[in-house]
Formats: structure tokens, sequence, C-alpha cells
């Protein structure tokens, strides 16, 4: 409530408001769901909390990426916002590429870089969206519009639960 209630209102600010999602729907979430599924509870590893992190990260600003015109209207100053549309993509590309990057350490660490191919393997239809978006936003910024961030935002989340179901299963 704190990021959208006028009366606080965290969205006008871009870097707290994006930091407070980045920290709290990623590295607390992984947090909350680890120590409560780990028993006995224990301190959970650092690379997969700022994995939550990366990943919310870079799909959150492309959510915003529409409203441009609406938040300059409503005095709100969104991290989109202040990267411009190019700019979001291209800070969404780069938090995308950090994750992928920490989720290779991470798999390659356990000695299980067939989890990371299949993470490739998943996200594939993720990656070609975002390029196909991010071109046609480049060609027209018309195209950064709700349907397309909509779309981003349902593929990217079912193909991410697929992946992880896909490794519950297969570790069973």
């Amino acid at each position: 409530r704190a990021y959208s209630y006028r009366g606080i209102r965290l969205k006008k600010y871009p870097v707290i408001g994006f930091l407070t999602v980045f920290i709290f729907q990623g590295a607390l979430v992984f947090y909350l769901t680890y120590t409560t599924v780990t028993v006995p509870a224990e301190q959970p590893p650092f690379l997969p909390l700022l994995l939550s992190s990366l990943l919310i990260g870079a799909l959150y600003p492309l959510t915003q990426v529409y409203q441009h015109e609406e938040d300059r209207r409503d005095g709100v100053s969104t991290i989109s916002y202040l990267l411009g549309k190019r700019g979001t993509f291209l800070f969404s590309m780069a938090l995308f590429l950090l994750a992928t990057a920490g989720m290779y350490l991470l798999f390659r660490r356990q000695e299980r870089l067939n989890h990371f191919m299949l993470y490739l393997f998943f996200l594939l239809p993720v990656v070609l969206f975002f390029l196909y978006w991010m071109v046609r936003v480049w060609k027209d910024e018309a195209a950064a519009d709700f349907r397309n961030s909509l779309r981003m935002n349902l593929l990217s989340t079912l193909c991410t639960i697929a992946f992880f179901i896909t490794l519950i299963i297969r570790n069973k």
C-alpha cells in the first residue's frame, strides 16, 4: 500500500520506489519462503536472494513503461519514467543479463549446469518476446503499451514458474 497510496506514494520516488520492490518483492520473499520451508530454519544463501531481486527488478520497470504520460500528469516519477522508454528496456536487459550470469554461477557451483541449460530453454520465449517488443518500441514508442507490458509479464511469469516446477519434479 505504501507504494501507491497517495498519502505516502513511494512510487513517486524513482530510486526508492524501485529499491522497495527490488528488495521486498525479490530478496525478502525468497528469504521468507526459504526460512519457512527449510527445516531447521537456516540462513539462506546470498546468491539466490540477489537473483530473486534481479529477476523482479528486470521485469518491474517494464510494467511501468506504458504509463509515462499518466505518471507525468500525476506528478509521479517512476524508475521507468526516469530512464525513458529506451532506457527502461536497456536497464531491464542489464538486470536480466546479471540474473542470467548469476544463475550460471549458482548452478556451476552446484555442479548442475544442466539446470542452467534448462533455465535458458524455459526463458528463451521471454528473451525473444522482450527483443521483439524492444525493437518495436525503438521504431515506434507507442508500442510501449499496456497490452505488450501485460504479455511480457504473463510470459515471464509462466516461463519462470514452468522452470521451477520442472526443477522440483526432476529433483524428487
